[in-house]
């Protein structure tokens, strides 16, 4: 049966992502939060730690970024995101958050068709990819904003940025607009699924439990 896991954090099933991140960050700097390999193509070459303060440096700069590129929004207006796999796509998701944006992440295999049907779906009006990814097509059919996001390697730079605050309590942004994925498209075209903070907060939720026999 399940109980009440008397361990558990109090706030647990109700701390913002972008907040948690940054309180980490202040209180355990150094831990570490991924490991990247060295080679991409030769993991004998080991693995480099990117501590979670890093993580939250390199959320700062992206957040800073999309305030010079685009500004802030208070509408939640979409920001259309084609990237290489990397980690950028979970700084991009923290540092909408900061900025007052949704981020829409279209798969890689969509085609042009798909990924503007996605784009009107969710009235999508600027759009940011990595260097090296080819978009010209999709900005031919469908004009808007664009911006090439900066290198992962200059992100997570660690000289210092000034550190954007977020400040909205949980009642305040629990439904906030987060993350638009899409269905599969197996029936026809991929319909654009919006998850709010709450849809990733509330997984936490289940650490308050703890199964006794």
């Amino acid at each position: 049966m399940w109980k009440q896991n008397p361990n558990a954090p109090p706030d647990c099933g109700r701390r913002l992502l972008p907040a948690t991140i940054d309180k980490r960050a202040q209180e355990e700097p150094d831990s570490a939060w991924a490991s990247l390999p060295i080679d991409d193509y030769d993991l004998s070459k080991g693995f480099e730690d990117i501590s979670i303060a890093r993580f939250a440096n390199a959320i700062n700069r992206l957040a800073w970024f999309i305030d010079g590129a685009v500004g802030r929004s208070t509408t939640f207006e979409t920001i259309a995101y084609l990237g290489i796999a990397d980690i950028r796509y979970h700084m991009l998701q923290m540092a909408v958050c900061k900025t007052g944006h949704k981020v829409l992440f279209s798969s890689h295999i969509n085609s042009k068709n798909i990924h503007i049907s996605l784009m009107e779906q969710t009235d999508c009006n600027i759009f940011f990819s990595a260097l090296g990814v080819h978009v010209n097509d999709i900005l031919e059919d469908r004009p808007m904003k664009h911006f090439v996001v900066p290198e992962l390697d200059d992100l997570l730079n660690e000289e210092k940025v000034p550190h954007w605050p977020y400040t909205k309590t949980y009642e305040e942004a629990e439904h906030d607009p987060y993350v638009v994925l899409h269905t599969s498209g197996t029936t026809g075209l991929p319909v654009s699924l919006l998850s709010s903070l709450y849809c990733f907060i509330a997984k936490t939720g289940f650490f308050r439990l703890e199964y006794v026999t």
